[in-house]
């Protein structure tokens, strides 16, 4: 679960170092790897409807995954980005994007609660949530890279956490499970 939040908050904090917006985490935008995961849907906050308009139920929007300011139709933001990591990482650990506390396990419980705040300012940053993650690793040495290094892989610093288990056994699971029923769909649809 730690490489997963720290693999996430460095990817983030790349983009918003390049002054952009994800505005379309949540859990189906990430795309699990072997070495780590990936991020997709970028923009798809923006994409579901403007700014200005609620998007609270836009079609392919999960609101469980909007930031309270993004919902509501406001402009995306980094910290609209640090809301929906927390949710994120809320569903990853619980199965659902907003649980009670204590439901999350006691080593990401305060860092999702900062996340959902409702009030952007109380959010943290995301190179405190790279910091308290990655110093709180088993792996973690000195010798790590920085958090500003930006995204895993050269430099980051959620490579000594991804390391060959780093998906959690139940994840693993499930991934196998639905992708052996791709194949028996296609083998019920040509039947």
């Amino acid at each position: 679960m730690l490489a997963l939040a720290v693999a996430l908050a460095e990817t983030l904090a790349v983009a918003h170092g390049q002054e952009l917006t994800h505005a379309g985490v949540s859990p189906a935008a990430v795309l699990l790897a072997g070495d780590g995961p990936r991020l997709g849907c970028f923009g798809a906050v923006r994409a579901a409807a403007p700014d200005g308009a609620p998007r609270w139920e836009v079609p392919g929007l999960d609101p469980g995954s909007l930031a309270p300011e993004q919902g509501a139709g406001g402009q995306s933001r980094p910290m609209g980005d640090v809301y929906v990591l927390g949710a994120t990482l809320a569903y990853a650990a619980t199965g659902h994007t907003t649980p009670e506390r204590w439901e999350l396990p006691t080593v990401l419980r305060s860092l999702v609660v900062g996340c959902l705040a409702r009030d952007p300012a109380h959010r943290p940053q995301l190179s405190d949530i790279i910091g308290e993650l990655a110093s709180d690793s088993p792996t973690h040495s000195s010798t790590v890279a920085s958090a500003t290094g930006g995204g895993f892989g050269v430099g980051s610093r959620a490579d000594p956490l991804l390391d060959a288990g780093w998906l959690p056994a139940r994840v693993v699971a499930a991934v196998v499970h639905r992708s052996a029923s791709v194949p028996a769909a296609e083998v019920q649809l040509s039947e």
